[in-house]
């Protein structure tokens, strides 16, 4: 770790356990559509890749019906879902840690930014991070590389040799 300067860390199943949260707001999706779901386990699927295109690849929705239940997803999800997810344990002293030893900080996730800054926010943890970067309500930046990419040209990071991103499974 010696050579890297700056930490990019995903949120959803780095930072926090985003599963009832992320599982109940699919499901609630899905009820829209008529589609029961009997074990929300088998929703896990939808932590960390884009809604849309976790809706088309799972259900074979339509580009019109992805939209919509990623519409529906996030109505559940900002009133309720965005609060129940935990902070995994340890992870405040790492971040304290990390920035002790001056490594900079940055969150990379695909979740909409609004969305990061109020879970970071309940957590307390909005000032360990020197740049929150992430997707936007429009999906603009709704996979992981295209976020990457916001965070390092937002931080003028040219030297990519100095920078690890911590967490997914999947870029």
């Amino acid at each position: 770790m010696k050579n890297y300067q700056y930490l990019l860390l995903d949120l959803d199943g780095t930072i926090i356990d985003p599963w009832i949260g992320i599982t109940r707001s699919a499901e609630y999706a899905l009820n829209y559509f008529n589609i029961e779901v009997t074990d929300l386990k088998d929703l896990c699927r939808f932590i960390g890749p884009p809604l849309a295109d976790s809706f088309k690849e799972f259900y074979h929705f339509t580009d019109k019906q992805a939209q919509e239940a990623t519409l529906k997803y996030r109505e559940r999800f900002a009133e309720i879902g965005i609060m129940e997810n935990e902070l995994y344990n340890g992870i405040r002293v790492f971040l304290s840690k990390a920035r002790q030893k001056g490594f900079t900080l940055m969150l990379a996730t695909s979740k909409p930014v609004v969305f990061a800054k109020q879970i970071l926010d309940k957590y307390e943890l909005s000032n360990e991070f020197t740049f929150i970067g992430g997707n936007d309500l429009n999906d603009s930046r709704k996979h992981k590389a295209d976020v990457i990419k916001y965070v390092l040209e937002s931080n003028n990071i040219l030297d990519l040799s100095k920078v690890i991103m911590i967490g997914d499974r999947k870029i």
